[in-house]
């Protein structure tokens, strides 16, 4: 699933004026027969009320993406977290 806030590209924090401003330049620029015209709809359906924004921040508060690990380093490692690569 993709991050709703990735789709209109502005930030977690954003305030709702920024969401509106960069829905609005986004849809200009979209056809309006494309799937990401469909998905951007999708997004700004939840992040432009702010009740369905709050549940959906609520709901992605681990923010970690599926398939990712994150780097914790071995106890008995010297290697920092930095210098582990991705898998």
């Amino acid at each position: 699933m993709t991050d709703l806030y990735d789709v209109l590209n502005v930030s977690r924090s954003a305030p709702q004026e920024v969401i509106d401003s960069a829905y609005l330049a986004l849809r200009r620029s979209t056809p309006e027969d494309s799937d990401a015209r469909e998905r951007l709809e999708a997004a700004y359906t939840i992040l432009g009320n702010a009740t369905r924004r709050a549940e959906y921040d609520a709901a992605a508060l681990p923010l970690s993406r599926p398939g990712r690990r994150t780097a914790t380093p071995c106890p008995m490692s010297r290697r920092s977290p930095r210098r582990m690569r991705p898998l």
